[in-house]
């Protein structure tokens, strides 16, 4: 695997999270990075670093209006999906960057679907006066997330649960 760096903003172009990572997978139809426990990450809301605790898998898919994260604790022990609705994407082959829109959709150990951060979101959307396309869009990536983890669709169908990077 080699390096590359993730650098997630808050709308519009807001610092929130920069860290290193490892590319697992880069194909046209679908971007996996991988970040393990120890790794310092960058907080802009707070302008501070914290290191991570857990194993992160992220998949990215072109043109696609949120990104979903698996998490592990630091033993391996599964934690949970958990998905930024975001605008798609940026890769140049060593940098990834996206743009999250507030609104988060998790699934951990409980099984039960969650929509999360839906106040922030309706607060963004107002402060920065979201385009009506742009709303629309996350409205739609959001149903087909919920849709897709309560029926147990890849990525949520487990499948991906018992991955480790190749040096592990």
């Amino acid at each position: 695997m080699r390096n590359a760096r993730l650098e997630s903003f808050k709308y519009p172009r807001q610092p929130r999270y920069f860290y290193p990572v490892s590319v697992v997978q880069d194909e046209r139809d679908q971007l996996m990075l991988y970040c393990g426990p120890g790794v310092p990450v960058y907080m802009g809301k707070n302008d501070t670093t914290t290191t991570t605790s857990q194993h992160t898998l992220s998949l990215l898919w072109p043109g696609c209006y949120y990104n979903v994260l698996l998490f592990w604790y630091a033993d391996w022990t599964f934690h949970g999906y958990y998905v930024n609705l975001a605008l798609p994407y940026e890769w140049d082959g060593e940098l990834c960057v996206y743009i999250d829109l507030e609104l988060d959709v998790a699934l951990f150990e409980d099984g039960i679907v969650k929509i999360l951060d839906q106040d922030e979101y309706e607060e963004s959307k107002i402060r920065y006066n979201y385009p009506e396309e742009l709303i629309g869009q996350i409205e739609e990536a959001t149903a087909e997330v919920v849709q897709m983890m309560e029926r147990r669709i890849f990525p949520f169908d487990g499948s991906l649960v018992s991955w480790r990077p190749n040096a592990a």
